[in-house]
């Protein structure tokens, strides 16, 4: 399965983590963003990165966040994901905003969802 994690841009160590967690359990992802690439570009240009990144994806990993932290991209990529139909999974309980019940799965912490993701059960 092929995986989008959304965060906060100052977040990337903690996605690079999920990138090389992923991939250990056989998973990719596309979520390039977090490895720097953006890194001096224009924004239309990382907005069209993000969105074929995400489009290429099964499913977004939302990292959630104390509310109203940083400048909200990651909303953005969650509703691109509700609309096109991906399995949206929620790590963290910190975070509240209309759409969140509509995520697939809301898990507590990291460990939750590589648990789920070894036992086959995030999908349930």
């Amino acid at each position: 399965m092929k995986f989008y994690v959304a965060s906060r841009y100052t977040d990337q160590v903690r996605v690079r983590r999920y990138h090389d967690k992923l991939k250990e359990l056989g998973h990719s992802w596309s979520s390039r963003w977090a490895t720097g690439l953006h890194d001096g570009m224009e924004m239309l240009e990382c907005a069209l990165d993000d969105y074929d990144d995400l489009k290429s994806a099964d499913c977004l990993i939302f990292i959630a966040h104390e509310p109203r932290s940083g400048r909200g991209g990651r909303y953005v990529e969650y509703g691109l994901a509700l609309a096109w139909n991906k399995l949206i999974i929620v790590v963290g309980t910190t975070e509240e905003f209309v759409f969140l019940p509509l995520a697939d799965k809301i898990l507590k912490t990291e460990e939750d969802f590589f648990e789920e993701l070894k036992n086959n059960t995030l999908y349930t």
